[in-house]
């Protein structure tokens, strides 16, 4: 039976203030009130296809498309909320919001989308309800940030196109000025009988602290009061460059002589798009952000009415963690470039194109993965962005994985790839043929930004990269690191490895020097009993290890050259080196080091080998 407005059960009470549920999931609401219809309707939700069902279509603050962000069904004995993969909050009725929590961390979205915003300055912002702010799971504190980036994206229109500004006519009375003369007001001057005669000038002043703009102004003084709050202790980049941009923006309008002196926190309501000229369409999101950014300041709206009720915020999971990919791949795979370390991706570079699926030009169908890494040879690899919840496989979507072979296929390639932020980390190797299907994902189990970009880099370095061939990794590959404490045979295994650190290494020249001698017997030249020898070459050690510097390096690794291996040899015929340290021709044992810079993701940048240090026992 049809549910219409009036009709419905009779239910005491209304909605809850605030509705949870979490994105791709249900939620199932026992009693609402009888004229349900009625104010979903006046929350912007349409009637759907089917009987007694109402959907909201909202345009997300990252996405240029319309779509569906949830569906109601009424029942008889229930509301049936439905959402989709779209994150935030919505206004279910004028008196209650649905807020649709992610799958991972608030944190880690903002961050997402700071960094997307940040690269693609398109992107555009909705405002926030006051309702919203001073709610106890999600405070202003969390989101301000959010509202900066859409304050002052909306103050980049009214610096492009101009101010709304008043005229003013003021009289000055002066022997030369500006403006034009009041030649009746300046003959009475001059009839004076004493004193110098003036002309009596009107002048038109030109006056920007107006109520409008003066409203945005203290707005934007606001925000920078809640970045001293919120804000201080942080480190992230794109606060700070965030902040700097509002800094800019409130600089900007006080050149112009706006002070926030015109109005006062009780005028604000009185001050709507009504006010705005119609050819100054661009002020109206500003102003409508001034005006909620002012509600936080006070705790209660400065709106009433379905305009304020209908400001909603909620972002696009799917597309923002699509362009959030495509952006760690860039960047990842620029910092592999720059790396010291890792050779064979200088050719290499992501696309985001599409292409045409047939010779005739007529038939204009085309496709477009999400992610292309290219090289100088063609196509590398294809990777596609699924943002799955964490129980659900990225592999088991038939759509999904015919469309990544599909992409595969036309670009002949046998490199695949699906980029999930909750899976299990897995490649699968095709049957009959070459090739793999790699999911990528973070290693914890629960989601992180860090993570994710860890997993790419790690990706994009073991799948096309090469380690750089040094006397280090020669090393590393050949013999073993002079250390009983340690069992690495990578590079990447040193990073992470505390007896390596240079304070270590120094202080344990003594059991560095135990392992060639006794430990594992690597020398020939000296009697595993004698103590005197070791001694005396541990302090020498020491001094070696200082004089180098090893202490302005992150990683040090020391590896024992014996007497009659080829390296030793080569040692005894440099002239050059034997110029530089003449002691090394009288000894016929070594220890050579080799020292690492660790970046601040925790690889190694850098490396440097001073000449070896002689054993001469």
């Amino acid at each position: 039976m049809s549910v219409r407005p009036g009709r419905s059960r009779d239910v005491e009470g209304a909605l809850q203030p605030r509705l949870q549920v979490e994105e791709k999931g249900k939620r199932r609401v026992r009693q609402y009130p009888p004229d349900i219809v009625d104010q979903l309707k006046r929350a912007a939700f349409i009637e759907g296809e089917a009987a007694n069902t109402y959907i909201k279509r909202v345009n997300p603050t990252n996405d240029n498309s319309d779509p569906k962000v949830v569906t109601v069904e009424i029942r008889d004995d229930e509301l049936v909320i439905d959402v989709e993969d779209i994150v935030g909050i919505v206004n279910l009725t004028p008196n209650a919001t649905l807020q649709i929590d992610p799958k991972i961390g608030w944190g880690e979205i903002l961050e997402m989308f700071l960094d997307v915003g940040y690269h693609r300055r398109s992107l555009r912002y909705r405002g926030i309800p006051i309702r919203d702010f001073l709610a106890d799971d999600i405070g202003i504190e969390d989101i301000f940030i959010v509202v900066a980036v859409n304050y002052l994206n909306s103050l980049d229109d009214i610096f492009r196109h101009g101010f709304i500004r008043s005229f003013e006519r003021r009289r000055t009375e002066a022997l030369d000025a500006r403006g034009r003369i009041d030649i009746h007001s300046s003959l009475r001057n001059f009839d004076l009988p004493n004193g110098v005669p003036k002309h009596v000038f009107v002048q038109k002043v030109v006056e920007y602290s107006i109520p409008v703009n003066d409203l945005i102004f203290r707005a934007g003084k606001e925000l920078q009061r809640l970045f001293h709050l919120y804000a201080g202790a942080s480190d992230n980049q794109n606060y700070t460059r965030i902040y700097s941009r509002l800094e800019r923006a409130i600089k900007r309008l006080q050149s112009r002589g706006v002070t926030g002196k015109s109005v006062s926190l009780s005028d604000v309501p009185e001050i709507t798009t009504n006010d705005i000229p119609r050819q100054r369409h661009y002020y109206a999101q500003a102003l409508e952000i001034s005006k909620t950014i002012l509600s936080s300041s006070i705790g209660q709206p400065l709106d009433q009415g379905r305009e304020e009720l209908l400001m909603e915020y909620i972002i696009g999971m799917e597309s923002l963690f699509e362009e959030y990919v495509g952006l760690v791949l860039t960047e990842e795979l620029e910092y592999l470039q720059r790396s010291p370390m890792i050779d064979g991706l200088d050719n290499f570079s992501i696309k985001k194109e599409s292409y045409q699926l047939f010779e005739d030009e007529s038939i204009s169908l085309r496709s477009q993965p999400d992610h292309v890494i290219r090289s100088d040879k063609g196509v590398e690899a294809v990777l596609d962005s699924k943002y799955y919840a964490k129980a659900k496989s990225p592999l088991k979507g038939s759509w999904s994985r015919s469309r990544l072979l599909s992409y595969g296929f036309h670009l002949e390639t046998e490199n695949l790839a699906m980029v999930a932020p909750l899976a299990e980390a897995e490649t699968f190797k095709f049957q009959g043929r070459s090739g793999e299907l790699a999911i990528i994902t973070p290693e914890a189990n629960d989601f992180s930004t860090e993570g994710l970009r860890k997993a790419i880099q790690d990706y994009l370095r073991d799948r096309f990269g090469k380690q750089r061939s040094t006397n280090a990794t020669t090393d590393l590959r050949n013999r073993p690191i002079c250390h009983p404490e340690v069992d690495a045979s990578n590079l990447t295994d040193i990073v992470s490895e505390e007896r390596l650190t240079p304070v270590a290494v120094i202080d344990d020249t003594r059991t560095i020097l135990n392992y060639i001698v006794r430990d594992e017997r690597l020398s020939n030249k000296l009697n595993p009993r004698e103590v005197r020898p070791i001694l005396g070459a541990s302090r020498k050690l020491k001094n070696y290890l200082e004089k180098e510097g090893v202490n302005d390096w992150d990683v040090v690794v020391p590896f024992f050259i014996p007497a009659g291996d080829p390296d030793a040899e080569a040692i005894v015929q440099d002239d050059e080196l034997l110029e530089v340290r003449p002691g090394l021709g009288d000894a016929n044992e070594y220890i050579r080091i080799h020292c690492f810079q660790v970046d601040e993701n925790g690889l190694l940048s850098d490396h440097y080998s001073p000449p070896p240090f002689g054993l001469n026992w």
